[in-house]
Parts: C-alpha cells; structure tokens; sequence
C-alpha cells in the first residue's frame, strides 16, 4: 500500500494548513505533521472502524455477519477514537489481538435507505489465525486472496479498496439532494 501514511508516524504535509476541526478543539486544529492523532481521536459523525488485516503471503481475514462478507470491525463508540474502535471490535469479534499499521481509506458510506456513517479502514498484520469467533455476531471466517475478497465485501467498500490498492484517490460524485 505504497502512498499510505503509517499510522503513527508523523509526516510532514505539503500544505501546511489543515482545516479547522481536523485536531482536538482546544487546539483549534492539529498540525500537518500529526495525521495520527486526526485518526486517533473521538469523533462525532455515526462512525464505523474496520481492520483489513493480512497474512504473510497477502490473504485478507474476512467475517460473516447476518450473512454478508466485511472486514473485522464495527461502530465507533462515543468518546472512542476510529482507531482504537477498529482494534477493539476486531478483538471482540475474533478474539485477535492486532495493531492498526495504516489508514488505508476514509470514505462516506451512504447505502439506499440507510443513514450515512463515516468508514475508517486500517490495514493490520495477521501473525495468526488462531480465530474464536463471536459466535452470538458472527457465522464465520475465512482467509480470501485480494481479489476474492474484493468480490465478496459490499460494493461500496470494494470499491474504495480498489482505488487505495492501485494508489488512486477514491473521487464519486454523489448527489446531494
């Protein structure tokens, strides 16, 4: 994932401004060289939080929830940062222990008759899969090559995998009213 920032190291932006309400509120937006703590931080928005963990030879680990393949992961809790609900939820879900290595995407997520939510996904190392499935959320698991798991998961988030895969930035248009 080449052109990804690694989440917790710092790099410098080439533009030096950020936006207001990027950072903590006290700070009235954090600085360009702490793309960590923008993710690491609470958020208000409905949030969800998804590891795209992969083994040593590039398999992605994959979960069954009411009958729909997704990546670990789940809503963000309130006061809880992206990041940490991502690694929480994957916990929880699969009894792994796993560290967010890179913010792969940032999308809005709007599906027909559905409220919209902010989608974080972070990239992570599967060093096992020693899996004990949350039984009372999930059915099952499994190990998908890329492509296969870009098959499997929900058109909307396969697509923006794709575009951080091939290091494009994801750009729809999406209508507003």
């Amino acid at each position: 994932m080449g052109a990804l920032a690694p989440v917790g190291r710092p790099q410098r932006s080439r533009d030096a401004r950020v936006p207001r309400g990027l950072g903590s509120a006290s700070s009235g937006g954090a600085p360009p060289d702490h793309r960590h703590a923008q993710v690491s931080t609470a958020v208000a928005l409905p949030t969800a939080a998804y590891l795209m963990a992969s083994d040593d030879v590039g398999r992605w680990l994959l979960v069954r929830h009411r009958g729909r393949w997704q990546l670990p992961g789940g809503l963000v809790q309130r006061g809880e940062s992206p990041l940490a609900a991502a690694e929480r939820e994957t916990s929880e879900e699969t009894g792994l222990s796993l560290r967010a290595v890179e913010l792969v995407i940032v999308a809005w997520v709007a599906r027909r008759g559905h409220p919209g939510r902010l989608v974080f996904v972070f990239s992570a190392h599967l060093h096992t899969t020693a899996v004990r499935l949350q039984a009372s959320e999930l059915e099952a698991w499994r190990l998908s090559r890329p492509e296969e798991a870009l098959r499997l998961l929900h058109p909307l988030i396969a697509e923006r995998l794709k575009a951080a895969r091939s290091g494009r930035r994801f750009v729809a248009q999406v209508p507003v009213r």
